[in-house]
């Protein structure tokens, strides 16, 4: 399988899922594959099959990894709506136009879903795309609206460049992402990212009989989901451990666990390197090659700080006004053990960081080129900001999205494998000026979603929008067909990021509805090249 990274749906077709019937009396798409034949549902507005609720794995087992569909079946399989989404924890905000509530949930929850142009033969070959959703492993789902395929693969059979798309879940929170010496041993760390290759794997042996060439899959995703992608990539070996503490885990009913769960702190249940799957740090990994070297497209948002609010809930703090507060807010950070990977002390780190940051208004987040206004104590709603909002979601953003979109890009480059990067800085209708080119906001333009699918309000209304998700859409496609973003009307031309370019940084491609444009991606250098610096003595990462 050939697989190649990027960051980085009319409705979403809801039926009673049917029992199954004859091939020959079935009356939409069929597609048959070595278990069995599935029956999918056909879009005539679009001219698109889909195949929803697909499952990629056996039923679930508590706390052990997905193992593949082992059955086989006469009749035709009924897939024809979306499945639930596995168990996830929290708020997911998006922005005050996100629409995301009221999926439901389940334990067994392993689906994929399948959308592609109408009546393809097992002999089409086209190339496929599959999307991990975001939401910081704690959240989200493959049959979220916002992640309808349909659009895109409009927009790519127009193009004349058609492709097939796929959404995924996988398992969440403590479901997913169980920690500790006793799970390690079990081999029940990291069963999300399990999952993941699971579906890949079924997508491997399968996507032909859809029309799909599996030896040209491109793993998309986003936030999470990007860090996901990255980890796909790692070697790993296969090995699974027994011990004692998670079968005691796996046979208490769901309720005890499910609440403990909603109503604790303990967390956040994310990724861990445990010698198996990441076997390594992975920038040490990066550093010295050891991963499936394709071409990636990566990127962030111009202001990714605004959504997680700088870091203030790492602190419990609400608001940062002083010198004190934003000190406060930036040393959870660090591990009580730092000054023995640094040889520095957290207040000596904080100190750096309080510099490298300062309390400068025309540096920070949202810029002020979106929201062109001068915070001070007549600001509106200063009392859930407060006078350093900027420089705190600066730090943010770097933190959590931007110096590692950075760092990939340079290992890239430093392995002489092809990779672009962008920066967006458009900003969908619906969202106030103050919280400008956020996190997650790309998605809708990514997936061309005019109709605003999973919007409280439609995100691309402007036509200045609209443009910019065409061209998204279009360099998306691109790179999905032919590896390289570039063709058709995609303008600039989006060069290949080389770190030799701008003295140790490429270059980026700026989406901006103003009129997209490339850029030396060298704002807050000195910032950024600490990050560089400390990703594993302070990280561990």
């Amino acid at each position: 399988m050939r697989l190649q990274c990027l960051v980085a749906i009319t409705g979403f077709v809801y039926t009673a899922l049917g029992n199954p019937s004859k091939t020959e009396d079935y009356q939409g798409p069929t597609v048959s594959t070595k278990n069995g034949t599935y029956g999918g549902i056909y879009l005539p507005t679009y001219d698109q099959d889909l195949f929803l609720g697909v499952r990629y794995a056996q039923k679930v087992v508590r706390f052990k990894r997905a193992e593949p569909i082992n059955e086989t079946w006469d009749d035709v399989q009924s897939v024809t709506e979306y499945k639930e989404h596995c168990y996830g924890y929290g708020i997911d905000w998006t922005g005050p136009n996100a629409d995301w509530s009221g999926y439901p949930m389940s334990e067994d929850c392993l689906y994929l879903n399948i959308i592609r142009p109408s009546g393809l033969p097992n002999t089409s070959k086209l190339p496929v795309a599959l999307w991990i959703h975001g939401g910081g492993f704690n959240k989200g789902g493959g049959s979220d609206k916002r992640y309808n395929y349909t659009y895109a693969v409009q927009d790519s059979v127009n193009l004349g460049k058609p492709f097939i798309g796929i959404t995924i879940n996988y398992r969440l929170s403590v479901w997913g992402w169980l920690m500790g010496k006793e799970a390690s041993e079990a081999g029940s760390v990291n069963l999300g990212y399990h999952d993941m290759r699971q579906s890949l794997r079924w997508v491997n042996e399968n996507i032909a009989a859809f029309g799909g060439d599996p030896t040209k899959v491109t793993i998309v995703g986003e936030s999470c989901g990007a860090e996901a992608l990255a980890a796909q990539m790692l070697a790993y070996n296969d090995t699974v451990g027994t011990s004692g503490a998670v079968p005691c885990l796996s046979t208490l009913p769901f309720d005890e666990i499910n609440n403990a769960v909603n109503v604790s702190r303990i967390g956040p249940w994310v990724p861990v390197m445990d010698g198996d799957f990441i076997q390594d740090y992975p920038s040490n990994q990066f550093r010295d090659g050891r991963f499936v070297q394709v071409p990636i497209l990566i990127g962030s948002n111009t202001d990714e700080g605004g959504y997680f609010r700088g870091l203030r809930g790492n602190a419990n703090i609400s608001i940062l006004n002083t010198d004190d507060d934003f000190k406060a807010m930036v040393r959870p950070i660090f591990a009580d053990n730092v000054k023995d990977t640094t040889g520095k002390s957290i207040d000596e780190l904080v100190d750096e960081l309080a510099l490298l940051y300062p309390n400068i208004q025309s540096v920070g987040i949202p810029n002020l080129q979106s929201w062109p206004v001068a915070i001070d104590e007549n600001t509106p709603d200063l009392q859930y900001t407060g006078l350093q909002d900027r420089r705190g979601n600066a730090l943010g953003g770097d933190t959590t999205n931007i110096a590692w979109r950075r760092k990939s890009n340079i290992f890239w480059s430093d392995h002489g494998i092809p990779n672009w990067s962008y920066r967006f800085d458009a900003t969908p209708d619906g969202i106030p000026p103050n919280v400008s080119a956020a996190h997650f906001l790309e998605v809708a333009y990514v997936f061309d979603d005019v109709p605003g699918e999973g919007y409280r309000l439609k995100p691309l209304v402007s036509g200045g929008n609209r443009a910019i998700a065409k061209l998204v859409s279009e360099a998306w496609i691109n790179m999905i067909n032919d590896l390289d973003p570039n063709g058709g009307s995609v303008q600039p031309t989006w060069p290949i990021y080389n770190k030799t370019a701008g003295g140790g940084v490429g270059q980026n491609m700026v989406f901006d509805v103003n009129g997209s444009f490339i850029e030396y991606d060298d704002f807050r250098a000195e910032a950024l090249k600490w990050f560089d610096d400390h990703f594993l003595d302070v990280w561990g990462t």
